[in-house]
């Protein structure tokens, strides 16, 4: 094996790891999602109807992230930030 051929091959497995690492993330992540589309949800801010969900890796481990109609008070949708995001360690229970 060349020098030239270890470092390829190397390069190879690092990509294979990083893409296995993310199939891994979103699968605890969205494992862990006690939320569905169109679920209502409210962080100490705001409160969305869940419209997409995503995945994110923060400090301690993978988590959701809600995105949504931003809603008012009376229910109907804030005109002047109608999409907002609401992270799971975020949501008040």
């Amino acid at each position: 094996m060349t020098k030239n051929e270890y470092k390829l091959q190397l390069e190879k497995l690092e990509k294979e790891f990083q893409a296995k690492k993310i199939i891994l993330i979103k699968e605890f992540a969205l494992s862990n999602n006690p939320y569905k589309i169109g679920d209502k949800i409210s962080d100490q801010c705001s409160t969305i109807e869940i419209t997409e969900i995503k995945t994110y890796i923060s400090i301690n481990e993978p988590q959701c992230v809600y995105m949504g109609k931003n809603l008012n008070k009376n229910g109907s949708v804030n005109k002047k930030i109608p999409i907002i995001s609401i992270y799971q360690s975020n949501i008040k229970k």
